[in-house]
């Protein structure tokens, strides 16, 4: 029990980092969604361009349209354009679901025991949306970063495990 009161040697976190993550290079988020974050960002920027930067994106918008039309947003017709899709989203959901998107594109698979990449998303999932829920009861303006950080939270975990098995 003394030994924890003993004084450690004195790393730095970097190190530490160093240490734990060798040459791997963090993954980075596509260049077509960071140019749309930093459009949603932007107060000044017109929903047109944010429009025109996400159609120039076949995948990104798939996605967007997918997740319009999905069961959960309980609508009678299916969407069939983007900008539709974006004026139902609004700035703040378009901006979550975008980050989700690059996080789960980036981010490697996951396995360890019984624990899956599923598991890790849903949990993510839920814990995004707890706080986005939190931050529009206590702060509406902060939704966005809320559901972001929420989503990020554990994102080391598939990455270390990636790296080093279970962890």
């Amino acid at each position: 029990m003394l030994n924890l009161f003993r004084k450690r040697k004195h790393k730095e976190p970097k190190d530490d980092l160093r240490e734990l993550l060798g040459d791997f290079e963090l993954p980075s988020f596509p260049a077509a969604v960071m140019d749309v974050l930093s459009l949603l960002r932007d107060e000044d920027s017109a929903i047109k361009d944010v429009v025109t930067q996400i159609e120039s994106d076949p995948g990104m918008s798939v996605r967007v349209l997918k997740t319009v039309n999905a069961a959960a947003f309980g609508l009678r017709r299916e969407v069939s354009n983007v900008v539709h899709a974006i004026n139902l989203l609004g700035r703040s959901q378009l901006e979550s679901l975008l980050v989700a998107i690059a996080v789960r594109d980036t981010v490697p698979e996951v396995s360890i025991g019984d624990f899956t990449t599923a598991d890790f998303w849903a949990a993510s999932s839920r814990r995004a949306g707890v706080a986005r829920l939190l931050a529009r009861k206590l702060h509406p303006s902060t939704q966005a970063d809320a559901f972001t950080a929420g989503l990020l939270q554990n994102m080391a975990a598939p990455v270390l495990s990636t790296l080093h098995g279970d962890v």
